[in-house]
């Protein structure tokens, strides 16, 4: 595909059936802010993730993908999905609706100005 402008990538997100985020597990991959992830959950994809830190704790939370250990792992969840689409695309979604409830403008006010009462 070669580089695309990031105005384009909803649209190009939107058309495939889930996202694979592939990360060797190392410091950096643990540590950096991951927009991906982020873009994922926000089209409301199923991800299906490499057993690094922060994607980790974050498709835990939220409910919308999948944590593998290794390659083997990666391909009978791909497997799955294609075999169950409907079910796995209903993951996906708790994603966008995580994001829609939680991490919105109102909420991110209002825990602020809890915080501000400590």
């Amino acid at each position: 595909m070669g580089y695309i402008k990031h105005r384009k990538m909803p649209y190009i997100l939107s058309s495939i059936d889930f996202a694979l985020l592939s990360l060797t597990n190392n410091l950096l991959n643990a540590c950096k802010a991951l927009t991906k992830l982020f873009e994922y959950i926000a089209i409301g994809l199923l991800v299906v993730a490499s057993n690094v830190d922060e994607p980790t704790y974050m498709i835990r939370n939220v409910g919308n993908g999948i944590i593998v250990n290794d390659e083997k792992e990666m391909a009978k969840v791909m497997d799955g999905f294609v075999r169950n689409r409907e079910f796995w695309r209903s993951k996906g979604m708790l994603g966008r609706k995580y994001l829609e409830e939680r991490q919105n403008l109102d909420t991110s006010a209002g825990n602020l100005k809890n915080f501000s009462k400590l």
